[in-house]
């Protein structure tokens, strides 16, 4: 193979590196101490494609996925790596779809009967078919559900024959992901304004609550005011008759003091009490009223 993919020369690299490393540490098997002592002068697995086949089907292995990863490489695609449970991981995210793959052998020979056609592909018996499998999921925001696609070695089309395929099927799923999560983004967007919405309708009950509790409040000094001046009226008018001057002027400062609270209380009266101090008025109470509804 020529000018591999620096994916594929890494995992030779890493391959050769990790069986050497296990070759050492199973000879230092005789003692405990010295086999961790020569397990800690070599690093621990960097991630590799995940490929898992027999030494036999490796190079073929390696033909495959070589021409898959530069070909998507060319369709605005790429491919990373990573370890999940101590194990070898891949994916290859197209249009913002992860699609996490493997290649393996089969757990089954094939029979003799299917052994017929292409031979080129499975030489001896003891080569098992190559399976090439893709898992994908949904979004972040949409993991319901999980599509899997899978591409098997088959005597009368090998999976160097599958590739265009293989690359076709990926684009169709990643499309109707794509397609699926636009429409799961518009529905939440949806959702959203409509709990905006509400929101807002129950921000303008609560402020409009309010607004009548101040109107209540406002009704009720003023009310009180006008019963305060109505009751000082009365006094003064029942004081006409009264024949004890004293008792008089005092009841008659008495209603003058009435009807200076009456107008404290009043909201329709801007008046200030040396002691009470300033009572809000209805300008102001009414301003911050329409303040809070807008």
């Amino acid at each position: 193979m020529r000018d591999p993919h620096f994916l594929i020369a890494k995992h030779q690299e890493e391959m050769a590196y990790r069986k050497k490393r296990d070759k050492e540490v199973e000879r230092a098997g005789f003692s405990f101490s010295y086999q961790a002592k020569i397990k800690s002068q070599y690093k621990d697995n960097k991630p590799a494609l995940p490929i898992f086949v027999s030494a036999n089907q490796i190079k073929r292995a390696y033909r495959i996925l070589d021409a898959l990863i530069k070909t998507v490489s060319h369709l605005e695609s790429w491919v990373s790596l990573g370890h999940y449970d101590k194990k070898d991981t891949a994916s290859i995210t197209i249009m913002n779809v992860s699609f996490r793959f493997e290649l393996k052998e089969t757990e089954t020979k094939p029979t003799s009967k299917n052994k017929t056609k292409n031979s080129g592909a499975m030489e001896e018996d003891s080569v098992l078919p190559l399976i090439l499998s893709f898992t994908v999921n949904e979004s972040t925001w949409n993991r319901g559900n999980t599509e899997c696609l899978e591409f098997k070695d088959t005597p009368s089309e090998p999976l160097e024959e599958k590739l265009d395929r293989v690359i076709s099927d990926m684009f169709i799923a990643a499309n109707r992901f794509r397609a699926r999560d636009e429409l799961y983004d518009r529905e939440l967007e949806k959702k959203w304004a409509e709990e905006k919405r509400l929101r807002h309708l129950q921000e303008m009950k609560r402020r409009e609550e309010e607004n009548v509790k101040i109107l209540e409040r406002v009704v009720n000094d003023w009310d009180l005011a006008r019963k305060i001046r109505e009751f000082a009226d009365s006094l003064e008018k029942s004081l006409e008759e009264a024949h004890d001057k004293q008792w008089k002027e005092n009841l008659v400062e008495k209603a003058k003091w009435a009807r200076s609270k009456a107008d404290w209380l009043d909201p329709l009266v801007a008046k200030e009490d040396d002691l009470l101090g300033k009572k809000a008025n209805v300008a102001d109470l009414l301003e911050y009223s329409i303040t809070k509804t807008l």
